[in-house]
């Protein structure tokens, strides 16, 4: 059965606005299942990569001299530092509702890579 993928992540990001909308200001500082981030760095990290555009995030990852983990993680997190949870809420709201991929999201792909065989 073939998939539309980009209905798909637009369906998965209105559902990840409703959970944001969901949740307490205070749930924003929550810890998640990744070391160092907590919910509000994983907003800001959606965020910086469907609202920068690609020329402003390579100026932005020449300060980390294009290690795009330790930019990915610094950036996120400050972006995330800079906005209320109000803010981030209505953020990935008009993500989600205009369907905006700006940035480096515009060249990821939306469709999952073949498994690789594991070695026996």
């Amino acid at each position: 059965m073939a998939h539309d993928w980009d209905s798909l992540i637009w369906a998965e990001s209105a559902e990840l606005a409703m959970l944001y909308n969901g949740i307490s200001d205070a749930d924003f500082d929550h810890a998640t299942l990744c070391e160092g981030w907590k919910v509000r760095d994983v907003a800001g990290h959606m965020l910086v990569g469907h609202t920068t555009p690609m020329p402003k995030m390579l100026g932005m990852l020449m300060k980390y001299r294009f290690n795009v983990p330790r930019g990915s993680f610094e950036l996120s997190k400050a972006y995330a530092a800079d906005h209320t949870p109000a803010q981030l809420r209505a953020a990935w709201s008009d993500v989600a509702k205009n369907r905006t991929r700006k940035g480096i999201t515009k060249v990821i792909s939306n469709k999952p890579r073949p498994r690789k065989k594991m070695k026996q």
